[in-house]
């Protein structure tokens, strides 16, 4: 911080800052109450106006044991409902027609009836979900339902779950889940993290800060780019605008699962990083192009502040942002990999700022151009796994969304969702029929399982992990600077690569300036009395050689970023001189010291 902060104004600033974060909200324990306004997603939401609002949920069946308890389930839900206000919060809507949320206070709200039914078959269990989450009503209640379902052939009951999706995300239902079990069998549940409307507070806080201030300028170039590449063109023949289609791909288990679990190692890459490379090498192979920009959805859960707790909160706290790749549809597969990684890891706190600069800080910059073209992995799906540490089995509805056909968002053209089952990777392309035929999207998708299956066996073939920019910390660097630099210390070998500190920086400045300066040159001399051992010296300066990492170290700045590079194995330069009694005196040492004084240091050298 102090290198960063090199005013005492701004050193002051910091401090205060520091000192606010080591302030803590203190968690009130009880129910949240009042209104505040929409955090970004839900801004998002209601910009979409769609026709059926109340149905956009998010369900689960919960295989749990034979005869449940409908009386002590419905005491467990309403201490969920009670612990997890979010549950509460209703969507309404002001006099000037300004959305907002607010808690209700309704007690009927937290003690909702729990539903029953018995099915003999599947259709019957697709009926009774949709008929009891259909009267939703986000601006009055309820916003979920609960129902035991019993009838299944392995003789278990089944919890079904259905929430809406404006107050809750995937995260949230690992933390209603592990509560709802918990609760049901008597165990204890952690206490309440902070409140939903704590989380905007923060992100309110977050709009008027500094740091996002100086991302105003990167997501104003995103938004430019989006406008100038500009969406594809309704077909001539197009009379339905809003006739939606679906294609699904898949990837088989055995691909899928070399994949997933060992094809980041060859890159350090997370697995977004090859799913993207893939999308945007098949999308841009249909569009004759090298640039694209594609939709990312996060959890949206970033660290902004270390003023509030939500590891144990509920909400809809997903990220939606644009993400800019530009690709060399020429290189090896390889370097079209590190490209992507690195272009993604340049997204600043991990695009949590674009949906805060959009809604709640537009007076930064005005955002306002969306993707034609989204892209979501939502992980593993597989049709019955057991959450963690219980006895309980979650079979989850599809991709969790329950979403009524009638709200389809026009803008987005094409919406790529890619998910891991028991049986391998699928994704579904769903795509608008005004501006895309299904060969259009066969070829994409196609092409897209192409990449997965070329980028498996590449990075399959990788024997030593390749590290790239980021890897070492670099801002600036870029991949083939950083490859020139490793080949230019090829002869060695390298064991680190990193940025130089501020006061290093300013040694090598003052080399490169003053070239025959001695300023920074320290010389020791010791008179050694008694019986002196060459040999154990030598190696005792070789073992402090291997034992600093700095006394390794060389220094590149000929690139963008200035680097130091820690070689395994250097040597030391000893010169010795040998003189007898008689031929020594002191104006010859000095002469010697003299000598070494005026030669220069070579900073690119290992020997230093």
């Amino acid at each position: 911080d102090i290198f960063n902060c090199l005013s005492i104004e701004k050193i002051a600033a910091r401090i205060n800052e520091l000192d606010n974060e080591l302030k803590l909200h203190h968690i009130v324990q009880k129910s949240a109450c009042g209104e505040f306004d929409l955090i970004p997603i839900q801004h998002w939401f209601f910009e979409r106006n769609f026709e059926e609002q109340n149905y956009w949920n998010q369900s689960v069946l919960i295989i749990a044991e034979n005869g449940l308890d409908i009386r002590k389930l419905k005491q467990s839900v309403s201490k969920l409902i009670k612990k997890h206000d979010a549950l509460r919060l209703r969507f309404k809507v002001k006099e000037n027609g300004k959305r907002y949320q607010e808690y209700s206070t309704d007690k009927a709200f937290t003690e909702i009836d729990i539903k029953r039914a018995t099915i003999s078959s599947v259709s019957e269990l697709a009926k009774i979900k949709y008929n009891w989450q259909s009267c939703f009503d986000i601006e009055k209640g309820p916003i979920m339902c609960v129902g035991i379902i019993d009838g299944f052939n392995d003789n278990r009951d089944r919890i079904f779950m259905a929430v809406h999706h404006l107050v809750v995300d995937g995260i949230s239902w690992r933390i209603i889940l592990s509560d709802l079990e918990n609760l049901y069998h008597d165990n204890s549940v952690t206490d309440k993290t902070n409140s939903f409307k704590d989380w905007y507070e923060a992100l309110l806080k977050y709009s008027k800060s500094r740091k996002l201030k100086k991302q105003a300028v990167y997501w104003d170039n995103i938004d430019k780019k989006v406008f100038e590449l500009g969406k594809p063109r309704a077909k001539e023949s197009a009379v339905n605008t809003d006739g939606k289609s679906r294609i699904t791909c898949t990837i088989n288990k055995q691909i899928a699962e070399k994949f997933l679990s060992g094809c980041n190692t060859a890159y350090n890459t997370q697995i977004n990083d090859l799913f993207l490379t893939a999308f945007s090498k098949a999308l841009c192979k249909w569009m004759e192009s090298s640039e694209i920009v594609i939709n990312l959805e996060g959890h949206g859960r970033e660290e902004i502040t270390s003023e509030i707790d939500i590891s144990d909160t509920i909400g809809w706290f997903t990220t939606q942002y644009p993400v800019y790749l530009s690709l060399n549809m020429n290189a090896s597969i390889g370097s079209q990999i590190k490209s992507v990684k690195e272009q993604l890891r340049k997204i600043p706190d991990k695009g949590i700022g674009y949906g805060v600069l959009r809604y709640l800080s537009n007076d930064m910059v005005k955002l306002s151009h969306d993707c034609w073209v989204s892209f979501n992995y939502l992980g593993s799906f597989h049709s019955t796994r057991k959450h963690a540490n219980s006895s309980w089995e979650i079979e989850f509805e599809g991709n969790l969304d329950t979403v009524d056909i009638k709200n389809n968002d026009g803008g987005k053209f094409l919406d790529v969702n890619g998910w891991e089952t028991s049986d391998g990777m699928y994704f579904s392309f769903d795509f608008n029929e005004a501006y895309f035929d299904f060969k259009d999207i066969e070829k994409i998708s196609s092409e897209f399982c192409s990449q997965i299956e070329e980028i498996t066996n590449h990075c399959g073939n990788i024997v030593s992990p390749v590290r790239t920019v980021s890897d070492y910390g670099f801002l600036k660097l870029q991949q083939e600077e950083l490859e020139e630099i490793i080949q230019k210390y090829s002869e060695y070998q390298i064991e680190d690569i990193y940025p130089i500190s501020p006061l290093q920086e300013g040694f090598v400045f003052h080399s490169i300036r003053y070239p025959n300066s001695d300023e920074y040159f320290v010389q020791i001399a010791y008179d050694i009395v008694g019986e002196f051992n060459n040999d154990k010296y030598i190696s005792a300066w070789r073992q402090a050689v291997q034992d600093n990492p700095i006394l390794r170290t060389a220094f590149n700045w000929d690139k963008s970023e200035f680097a130091q590079i820690v070689i395994k194995n250097a040597d030391i330069c000893v010169r010795e001189h040998y003189f007898s009694n008689r031929e020594y005196n002191e104006e010859i040492f000095q002469e010697i010291r003299r000598t070494a004084r005026a030669e220069s240091f070579d900073l690119s050298s290992v020997q230093l």
